[in-house]
């Protein structure tokens, strides 16, 4: 079974660590494969590639979101052997080898599913939703989106009846609903939403972190959830900035010589 996983990205300092924290584990298992998709303005391609990044022409905003999933498809489907597709986002860990063991449960085909199903019921200008023509609609929350590798393809291949002009998630959960109404899965993936506070659950898949006000505080519960999941200090690993580690020894070695020198002169 092959897993690819593509990470909603979007170029902003507040992103940067959550990308570097990512990058520490998503491409260290066999048989998963994950790239970042980000729009790029003033490229001539449609599509650039490099190393783990996917870059899609075109501007940021929440709205273009789903054009670039639908993109990152298209490559993968050309490019990536898999299975199954998990789109989340930067903000996201995912508990790599429980989702491995969930993925092996499911249907080959007509799947569907998430961490998080939602029920459109409120509007949302920015996203879209500016009637209630949507309302009622089942979809797989953005952060833990899976869909059997039929279903990418389907995605694809009738892209243009995908409604573009609201959110991301809804978006899919709509077509789905339209075109492949049979492909629900209800037995859901484990998530939880880290917020200021967490009791830490080494069984779950998604950890969707999100807190009221600070990014910076989403980061530090990442970085401490991916400590211990993937336990990198046990492998002399370590996620803390290079010129701070090394800040630290210069001050412990220069610490000790003062001992020495004063224990000497004594």
């Amino acid at each position: 079974m092959r897993l690819l996983i593509i990470v909603i990205y979007s170029e902003a300092p507040e992103y940067e660590d959550m990308l570097k924290l990512q990058r520490s584990y998503l491409n260290r298992f066999e048989n998963v494969s994950s790239f970042f998709v980000t729009h790029r303005e003033h490229q001539m391609n449609l599509i650039d590639i490099k190393d783990d990044f996917i870059y899609v022409k075109g501007k940021e905003e929440y709205l273009q979101i789903t054009h670039k999933t639908i993109r990152a498809f298209e490559y993968a489907l050309k490019n990536v052997e898999f299975d199954y597709a998990i789109r989340t986002n930067i903000s996201t860990v995912i508990n790599i080898p429980e989702l491995q063991k969930y993925c092996s449960t499911l249907p080959k085909h007509h799947v569907y599913t998430s961490g998080c199903m939602l029920t459109l019921d409120a509007l949302n200008e920015p996203f879209g939703i500016v009637d209630t023509s949507l309302f009622g609609t089942v979809y797989a929350s953005g952060t833990s989106i899976i869909l059997s590798k039929d279903l990418v393809q389907r995605l694809v291949q009738f892209q243009r009846f995908i409604r573009y002009d609201v959110i991301d998630d809804v978006a899919i959960g709509h077509f789905i609903s339209k075109y492949a109404s049979n492909s629900y899965y209800d037995r859901l993936a484990k998530w939880t939403i880290v917020t200021d506070h967490f009791h830490f659950d080494k069984s779950t898949v998604f950890y969707r972190n999100r807190s009221s006000t600070d990014r910076l505080v989403d980061a530090k519960h990442m970085k401490e959830i991916i400590h211990i999941l993937y336990a990198f200090e046990k492998e002399g690993f370590t996620l803390s900035n290079w010129s701070d580690d090394w800040w630290t020894l210069y001050l412990c070695i220069a610490f000790g010589t003062l001992v020495v020198s004063i224990i000497t002169a004594k």
